[in-house]
């Protein structure tokens, strides 16, 4: 059983027929019992390689979408790659508490944080992209309440 990463995603793309059309697709898509479109994710690129996403919701922003989900193990960075390659702007920010590590994904480069418990507190307020994970997953009460 694979341990889930949390994934944050913002899409937006410039042509906004593209967005629209996007939202059309999602809006038309089967829903399972908790409301999130399956097989969302696998629709946007076919060669996704992960086996599972599950927790998927999303809603219309200016020009595109935010969606919120998990994934097996890690984020889906190939999924990005192919978002952006096809036009999309994409900034993905992701956690994984139980292996340690959380990043965020945008303008094409991934920069990742691993073994967060070895940084110290200061670390999440002083480092430009562990406020940003910090503010985003509130990763520094995530780590206080395993060792409570």
């Amino acid at each position: 059983m694979p341990n889930w990463c949390m994934n944050n995603l913002d899409m937006t793309h410039h042509d906004s027929e593209v967005a629209n059309d996007l939202i059309e697709r999602l809006e038309g898509l089967e829903q399972d019992s908790f409301g999130s479109p399956i097989g969302f994710l696998r629709g946007i690129d076919e060669s996704w390689q992960y086996r599972e996403a599950h927790d998927v919701w999303w809603e219309p922003i200016e020009s595109g979408i935010s969606v919120s989900f998990s994934s097996a193990w890690e984020p889906p960075i190939e999924l990005y790659e192919t978002l952006t390659e096809k036009g999309w702007s994409i900034t993905g920010s992701y956690y994984e508490e139980g292996l340690d590590f959380a990043g965020i994904y945008e303008e094409g480069e991934n920069k990742k944080l691993s073994d967060l418990s070895d940084y110290p507190d200061d670390y999440f307020v002083e480092d430009d992209l562990a406020k940003r994970l910090e503010e985003e997953w509130g990763i520094l009460e995530s780590r206080n309440q395993i060792w409570e």
